[in-house]
């Protein structure tokens, strides 16, 4: 599925766009998780987000017609500006994995299109869920503003042990304008 905006594209993730896409998560990872988890922890945990093998891997998965993952990127011409990788559970629910928006272009829409494209790749998906720090006030806004609700919370997310994470979920029925 490819998405135009007026200031940028939407589509799924290619090999030659690991050095981009690195480039970006590397930005908006530090800037978001840094003050959140300390520099330390960002930086061992970021390293794995962000690796340039562990996004061939996501992405070669990710371009297999059979694969449940999808990964998709926002472009303005060859700079990446915005990626989302999701996966599609056995219950129809689509598991958000990452939405990362440069730190330089929010406010752009970015992350909405990127939101929008991922329900769109998922014909008959029921509903969208994510995990986000409790700590990361700005995403827990943005997804709220998105449509998005709190279903609950664990005291250690997902691969940083002791640090508090809330599970947010949202129907696809009420995403608002498709890509």
């Amino acid at each position: 599925m490819a998405c135009s905006r007026a200031m940028f594209d939407v589509r799924p993730c290619r090999l030659g766009d690991v050095t981009h896409i690195r480039r970006l998560l590397k930005a908006s990872w530090h800037g978001t998780y840094d003050s959140i988890i300390g520099e330390r922890v960002a930086l061992q945990r970021g390293r794995r987000v962000y690796s340039t093998v562990n996004l061939v891997i996501w992405i070669a998965q990710s371009r297999l017609p059979s694969h449940a993952t999808k990964m998709l990127i926002a472009t303005q011409g060859n700079i990446a500006v915005g990626v989302a990788m999701a996966r599609i559970d056995d219950a129809s629910e689509i598991v958000l994995y990452m939405l990362h928006v440069d730190p330089e272009r929010k406010g752009q829409r970015i992350g909405s299109a990127l939101l929008q494209a991922v329900a769109g790749s998922y014909a008959g998906a029921k509903g969208v869920r994510l995990e986000v720090l409790r700590d990361n006030v700005a995403a827990i806004e943005w997804y709220k503003a998105q449509g998005f609700e709190v279903y609950g919370e664990t005291k250690s997310a997902t691969g940083t042990w002791g640090v508090a994470a809330l599970y947010m979920d949202k129907k696809l029925d009420r995403l608002t304008q498709p890509c």
